[in-house]
């Protein structure tokens, strides 16, 4: 692994099926950063997540985390490394209780500190541990999906669009803890098609095209000169 590079995809290529999507995929996450990708649909990045936690296979190439090599690992192993995964659809257990969905991510102890930094982040779960999963909001789900993860007590979370269809009330307070767990020293790989809620969390931006990397720069550069990002995406930011 890449001296600081603490999640690193060299020349990956996965499919489905006969379906080429990434193609020679190369890009790294600093230990500490907040990156985003975006693209148009199609173009690989749930691909990509699915690959990096071993739900699809890397056909060529590999993939690295803090000195481990992913996709040598079966999918259930790289969790316990340090991962903590928030798909697109949120995946939790509709007939299982807020409880019970929270700590099928724990490890076979929990500290108490942990579960309080947890409730204290997230308060809604807390009122509603008996309640059963489905019966949440969109924007609840995606608060246990999130707390799921940090249970783990992850080095690295990965989020695919962690805002989608989520009223605008909870959009912000989902912004927000991602900012906080940021800041608190967690990686973050978060896909978004959003572009002002990635400019938003993440410090640097990767866009996707046809399974690889086209384009790259800092939030802050691409505020800059927006051109710069809109050409790629053929939206106006």
């Amino acid at each position: 692994m890449t001296k600081n590079h603490f999640l690193e995809l060299h020349q990956v290529s996965s499919s489905y099926g006969r379906v080429n999507v990434l193609q020679d995929l190369s890009f790294h996450v600093n230990e500490g950063e907040s990156v985003g990708i975006l693209g148009r649909n199609g173009v690989g990045k749930t691909t990509t997540l699915k690959t990096i936690m071993g739900l699809l296979p890397c056909q060529h190439g590999s993939v690295s985390f803090f000195g481990n090599t992913l996709n040598t690992l079966a999918p259930h192993q790289i969790p316990h490394l340090g991962i903590g995964y928030v798909p697109q659809g949120r995946g939790i257990f509709p007939n299982l209780s807020v409880k019970e969905n929270l700590y099928l991510g724990a490890k076979r102890t929990v500290s108490q500190a942990v579960v309080d930094s947890i409730f204290h982040r997230f308060p809604r779960l807390q009122e509603r541990l008996t309640q059963l999963g489905g019966t949440l909001s969109g924007g609840e789900q995606q608060m246990l999906s999130i707390a799921r993860c940090l249970i783990m007590e992850p080095k690295l979370l990965i989020l695919d669009e962690p805002t989608e269809g989520i009223m605008p009330k909870l959009v912000h307070d989902i912004r927000a803890e991602i900012k906080r767990i940021n800041a608190q020293g967690i990686t973050i790989l978060l896909v978004e098609q959003n572009v002002k809620t990635a400019l938003e969390l993440c410090s640097r931006i990767l866009v996707m095209d046809k399974g690889k990397i086209v384009f790259e720069a800092s939030s802050e550069s691409i505020r800059a000169n927006p051109s710069a990002l809109s050409q790629h995406l053929e939206i106006k930011i």
